[in-house]
């Protein structure tokens, strides 16, 4: 499985006027690369119906480990870093 920014709510940068770019990437001559096509999840299935592997975050710049578990409409993301762990439920927009 993977996953790929395919729309933003907010495309444009209310700061510069351009396109959203990965500017938070640690590394940076990745700096200029556009959010809308970027890659995001990495994922490997497992034998219980759960996906694992690796999520970029934008926000952060950040990548994460993560078990992703689908079903019909929505993903269940769960990712921790450190001793800090979360949930976040992805829905399906448009019957996509």
């Amino acid at each position: 499985m993977c996953g790929t920014i395919v729309w933003l709510r907010e495309p444009i940068d209310p700061a510069t006027g351009r396109a959203q770019v990965d500017d938070k990437n640690r590394d940076p001559a990745r700096h200029q690369r556009p959010i809308i096509g970027l890659k995001i999840l990495n994922m490997r299935a497992s034998s219980d119906g759960t996906w694992s592997g690796s999520i970029y975050n934008a926000d952060d710049g950040n990548t994460y480990q993560v078990t992703v578990t689908p079903s019909a409409s929505t993903l269940l993301v769960r990712g921790c870093s450190g001793v800090f762990c979360g949930n976040d439920t992805w829905s399906k927009v448009g019957g996509r």
